[in-house]
């Protein structure tokens, strides 16, 4: 049985600056694609150091949900902001226009309902990756942020979801930058 230290601290640091623009992304959502995309790459580099490709379909999935739940808060903002506006113009229920109030009302309660359940989903799948992370993140912090996600998409109907997700967003930037520098494997090949 052979053992070999490796080096994590490439994925970590990677992780940790994906977190920080996660964790800045509502003030460009380019920032947050930035932050995504460094985030799924440590996920990536994990899954190939620790020979555990799960970590990273994982964390893909994730990346799709989170992806989606940004497009479609997006979306449910537009038709939102939209019905608002011809409601407002359009105070005459029989006016021409009462059918743009309609589909705007409409796209907004579709968009507000994607944007929940691909919310739900990221959670689920980001506790996934955690689960398989724990032996290199700080297991007690995997499991807060997971906590913190979880329930902050579930109450991201109110306003204290969404700051329970940031919340939980913050924390797992801190089990990035706070995790294990390297860790030893066992490699359990057989010589001939």
């Amino acid at each position: 049985m052979n053992s070999q230290k490796v080096n994590l601290s490439t994925p970590n640091i990677l992780g940790g600056i994906g977190g920080i623009f996660l964790v800045i992304g509502f003030l460009s959502n380019f920032l947050e694609l930035v932050g995504l995309v460094l985030v799924l790459v440590a996920f990536y580099q994990y899954s190939q150091i620790l020979n555990k490709p799960s970590i990273f379909q994982y964390g893909l999935s994730w990346g799709i949900f989170f992806f989606v739940t940004r497009i479609s808060l997006i979306f449910f903002a537009g038709a939102t902001i939209t019905s608002t506006f011809t409601s407002i113009f359009t105070s005459d229920f029989t006016s021409d226009f009462s059918i743009y109030r309609d589909i705007s009302v409409f796209l907004a309660i579709v968009g507000a309902l994607l944007t929940y359940g691909a919310a739900i989903f990221a959670a689920i799948k980001l506790k996934k990756v955690l689960i398989e992370l724990s032996i290199i993140l700080n297991r007690n912090l995997c499991d807060i942020t997971v906590k913190f996600i979880y329930w902050g998409a579930i109450l991201s109907i109110v306003l204290i979801g969404v700051i329970a997700t940031y919340i939980g967003i913050i924390l797992l930037t801190v089990a990035f930058f706070t995790a294990q520098k390297e860790i030893q494997l066992n490699n359990t090949e057989e010589k001939s």
